[in-house]
């Protein structure tokens, strides 16, 4: 069962709004925020433990958010991999498939007709 995820108390978020004085904190953006335009983010993801703290807290445009959301997409995953390995658990392996059939017959292909 997952654990909720752990948002950040008003309070956090106030003083994080503060801190980046309407700028994105993304490494290298830069960006002006606007209103409903920005999300506050986890530096350290919540399902690695990331405390809800002013200090995990960073406050980063959309784009910034979609990159670094990818980024820890793909560590998470790899974390979950190394938790499997080490309690035993095994994944099913991915065959093949099946084999490629024949293409059928179509409705569009020309019947020759017997005289």
């Amino acid at each position: 069962m997952p654990i909720p995820r752990q948002e950040f108390p008003a309070e956090v978020q106030r003083e994080a709004l503060r801190r980046c004085n309407g700028w994105c904190e993304g490494p290298g953006c830069g960006a002006r925020l606007t209103i409903g335009k920005y999300i506050f983010d986890h530096r350290i993801p919540d399902y690695m433990n990331g405390p809800p703290t002013r200090e995990n807290c960073q406050v980063l445009c959309w784009v910034c958010n979609l990159e670094k959301t990818r980024q820890d997409q793909s560590e998470i995953a790899e974390t979950k991999r190394r938790e499997d390995k080490h309690f035993g658990i095994r994944r099913p392996l991915r065959g093949r498939g099946f084999p490629k059939a024949k293409p059928q017959r179509r409705a569009t292909t020309p019947v020759e007709r017997r005289r």
